[in-house]
């Protein structure tokens, strides 16, 4: 009757023996780990803004009168030294002809007055005043001649007809806005609004990317070239504009463009890669983590996906191995055996 129960114990004794610390658990899972990277924290500042040509003229006429002839159309292009808009030239011609008229009169005041001088007829004083009649009936004739050559509007360079403020025999004031045009030859700008909290981290010349709706999946490289040093009060916001990094024939003034600047680095967080997540919402996301052999669920504070990865910025350490294949098959307190990059 003994033999059986030698027997049950000697069986018993190998369950019993402590495991060797060194040796890995039949029951650990293989995991893949790797090491958090460090790189600089460079959120964009993402805006929506109206494309405008770099340079946008208003064309108006110096003298006041009545529009005789618009020879553009909105949407129209027009080429430098075209003839765009006309006043009525009937009084203008008249005046210039008055002018021409007066100055010939005083001409042959100035010469009469200057023979009758010599034959000490009339007095110094006289022949002076004749001169500066002479010398008022040119300045006349001059500023009639800049009233005619301005009773015409021109394109100044190549571009297009942006808005007709006026029409045909409509009375104008001098300076009154006739035509709009926008000149295609120096680029185009996007113009954005950003807060407060953006515009600090924004400097002349940083790149840009502008993505428009017309042109779905075609990005275009930008640089800002203007930021505002005063809010506006009306908005609270502060004007950008970022200058487009080359012509393009296609693009039209009030396209809506997608802008994303790049800013200044604003300190540093961790780059983990999207496959460590297990979890992921609002701000917040959960992964796995290697400690001591064992799978720890953390809870990390997450920031912008970027192409390489989503960026982590609390809850986490350079020191941590984060598991990213494998962490299907654990659970918090999972023994595990690790492999990779961390491991």
């Amino acid at each position: 009757m003994r033999l059986p129960f030698l027997v049950f114990v000697l069986l018993l004794l190998p369950a019993c023996r402590e495991p060797s610390p060194d040796a890995p658990s039949a029951s650990a899972v293989p995991v893949e780990v790797v090491a958090p990277r460090l790189v600089e924290l460079a959120e964009p500042v993402r805006a929506v803004g109206r494309v405008e040509s770099s340079e946008e003229t208003r064309l108006a006429f110096k003298s006041p009168g009545v529009v005789g002839r618009l020879m553009v159309d909105i949407g129209d292009r027009v080429e430098p030294g075209q003839l765009l808009a006309e006043l009525e030239l009937t009084g203008l011609e008249a005046a210039l002809t008055r002018a021409r008229e007066e100055l010939a009169k005083a001409e042959r005041d100035l010469a009469r007055a200057g023979e009758l001088q010599r034959q000490q007829l009339m007095s110094r004083e006289a022949l002076d005043n004749a001169r500066t009649a002479r010398d008022v009936a040119d300045a006349a004739l001059a500023s009639a001649r800049f009233d005619r050559r301005f009773a015409e509007i021109r394109a100044s360079a190549r571009g297009r007809v942006l808005a007709r403020h006026v029409e045909t025999r409509e009375v104008v004031s001098a300076g009154e806005p006739v035509i709009s045009v926008s000149s295609a030859e120096r680029g185009w700008l996007l113009r954005v609004a950003v807060s407060d909290r953006e515009v600090v981290r924004l400097e002349s010349g940083a790149a840009a990317n502008i993505r428009f709706d017309a042109f779905p999946g075609e990005p275009f490289a930008a640089t800002v070239t203007r930021v505002a040093a005063q809010a506006d009060p009306a908005t609270a916001t502060f004007a950008i504009e970022l200058g487009l990094a080359a012509p393009d024939p296609r693009l039209l003034s009030g396209l809506i463009g997608h802008a994303e600047i790049t800013t200044r680095p604003a300190g540093e967080a961790l780059l983990v890669p999207v496959a460590a997540l297990v979890e992921a919402g609002d701000g917040l996301a959960r992964l796995y983590v290697a400690e001591e052999g064992r799978a720890a669920l953390r809870t990390v504070l997450t920031g912008r996906l970027r192409a390489d990865g989503i960026l982590v910025l609390d809850g986490l350490s350079a020191a941590d191995r984060v598991i990213v294949g494998g962490a299907s098959r654990v659970d918090d307190g999972s023994p595990v055996s690790t492999t990779g990059a961390g491991g």
